[in-house]
């Protein structure tokens, strides 16, 4: 078995990514400490050492996921002067760039999304996550409506929460190119300021 590494956020990284595999490859059924600490190639108690129990576990999934969202993106989309307009591509970019690069990570959030519905520390994981996600939507759309893009009479939470929702129901769906340029554009279109 392996000793504890010079670098625990290092290891800690490692059996994150590990237990995102089992996920990946098995659902939320082959997360179990045994099988992760078994590929990870350590026994049960080192796993304990980073990870004290499974709900730790789950958690450090959870933000493991959230910083490879954050990590694993496109580049750069080229700027058209429209702050909502470059949000949504980039949104597009991103989603393509995951789906070619790290497909993984989209198994394993449909497999916390479906396991969420029936259990409550997956829920409480995921809900977190997802608040963190529509409030930087939310930042990002209070930036075009600044801009005087978007419409005043929609207040942003409500529309980052729609466009989280598109977002997320599409994901769930396995989002293709088509199907995303036809929710971005039309929540543009519903979104911008009638000038």
């Amino acid at each position: 078995m392996n000793e504890l590494p010079a670098c625990a956020a290092c290891r800690s990284d490692e059996l994150l990514q590990t237990a995102c595999t089992l996920i990946a490859r098995e659902g939320f059924e082959g997360l179990r400490t045994r099988a992760v600490a078994q590929a990870a190639g350590i026994n049960v108690a080192t796993l304990h050492y980073y990870f004290a129990s499974k709900a730790s576990l789950i958690a450090g999934v959870a933000r493991y996921l959230d910083e490879q969202f954050r990590r694993q993106k496109a580049p750069a989309v080229p700027e058209t002067g429209s702050h909502l307009h470059d949000l949504l591509q980039q949104i597009r970019a991103d989603a393509e760039f995951r789906r070619q690069h790290c497909p993984e990570l989209k198994v394993v959030m449909q497999e916390f999304l479906l396991r969420s519905r029936r259990d409550p520390d997956v829920y409480e994981v995921l809900q977190g996550l997802q608040a963190r996600w529509r409030a930087e939507l939310a930042e990002q759309l209070a930036g075009a409506q600044n801009a005087g893009e978007l419409r005043t009479d929609i207040d942003i939470g409500v529309m980052a929460t729609m466009l989280h929702a598109q977002l997320v129901g599409l994901f769930c769906l396995g989002e293709d190119a088509v199907g995303m340029d036809g929710l971005l554009g039309a929540f543009e279109r519903m979104a911008a300021r009638v000038s």
